[in-house]
């Protein structure tokens, strides 16, 4: 049985890992991170809001669409290719508007450098989304750089990581 000495020993070693692991975990946007959830393939909205912008963010493989949806937003359906979806909206849900801003992400592969997403505006009724499309090559863990800014204000950035296997 290890002794008391030596399971301290092995308990102070886990402290500053978990303490790491929690860093290395957490999106941020604004002032504080906001800590990732574990979602594997499941489509699951990164939210940060600012003032009275929030700025949502999803990633989704194309092959998940509908056919009509991916008609309207001019995309092929595939297992390997990814929807990056972006808005930023302004007021309260269903009374929102979307407000004049820039919008730029990156994504990063483990194995490399950022990669610039050309983003595209997109036109859902009243509102502008900020879509882009690009392919991976399954399992990858990708982390995800978003920065909007409204016009007459401030960057607003979320940071958020996906990770995608290989099709079932």
């Amino acid at each position: 049985m290890p002794s008391i000495h030596h399971r301290h020993r092995h308990a102070s070693r886990l402290v500053p890992i978990l303490a790491l692991a929690a860093v290395l975990s957490a999106c941020g946007g604004g002032d504080a991170p906001k800590p990732v959830q574990p979602i594997g393939d499941a489509p699951q909205e990164a939210t940060v809001t600012v003032g009275d912008t929030t700025v949502r963010a999803n990633v989704l493989r194309t092959a998940t669409l509908n056919d009509q949806v991916a008609q309207s937003y001019g995309i092929t359906r595939d297992e390997n290719r990814l929807l990056v979806l972006i808005a930023a909206r302004r007021g309260p849900e269903g009374a929102d508007s979307s407000p004049p801003a820039t919008v730029t992400a990156t994504v990063s592969r483990l194995t490399g450098a950022p990669e610039p997403l050309t983003l595209r505006e997109q036109r859902v009724g009243d509102l502008v989304d900020h879509v882009a499309t690009f392919d991976i090559r399954p399992p990858e863990t990708l982390s995800f750089d978003v920065v909007v800014t409204p016009e007459g204000g401030g960057p607003i950035n979320l940071r958020f990581v996906r990770e995608f296997n290989p099709p079932r």
